[in-house]
């Protein structure tokens, strides 16, 4: 049972998620019933072997992918829920990504593709700009310290 107004709610809670891709024969269950409580302050690692479900898992998390079925309640929020829009909206708010791959855009430099809106693109340069360095104008995939 997902838990509901608890002293200590959590932030991902999910309850019998699952992920199935195809239908009939070619059915492929990447994630089967998954039960998951993660409480603020807490850490917690997925890990299993190639193949496992590990990245549906955190494509479901991260809300860029819903579950077939089960319930998914990102602070409180039932996922499954909400139009595209707010879940974008709360994808923003509560959400930060750490790609394993390089995920910028090719023609802009990491601080560019990072910082996307000019709220927080100014504060970035002010806080980069510190100290007279400037600006690092770092392309993906080039090393920058």
């Amino acid at each position: 049972m997902i838990p509901s107004n608890s002293a200590d709610p959590a932030v991902i809670a999910m309850e019998q998620v699952s992920r199935v891709y195809g239908s009939g024969e070619a059915v492929v269950r990447a994630c089967d019933r998954i039960n998951l409580t993660i409480r603020p302050g807490e850490y917690c690692a997925i890990m299993g072997q190639s193949g496992s479900g590990k990245s549906t898992l955190m494509n479901i998390i991260g809300c860029l992918d819903r579950p077939t079925s089960g319930r998914y309640l990102l602070d409180g929020t039932d996922v499954a829920t909400i139009n595209k829009t707010r879940l974008t909206r709360l994808r923003n708010r509560k959400i930060g990504f750490v790609f394993q791959r390089y995920e910028l855009l090719t023609n802009l430099t990491a601080l560019k593709c990072h910082f996307a809106d000019d709220v927080r693109r100014a504060g970035a340069i002010a806080a980069a700009t510190a100290g007279g360095s400037g600006p690092h104008p770092h392309g993906p995939g080039q090393p920058h310290g």
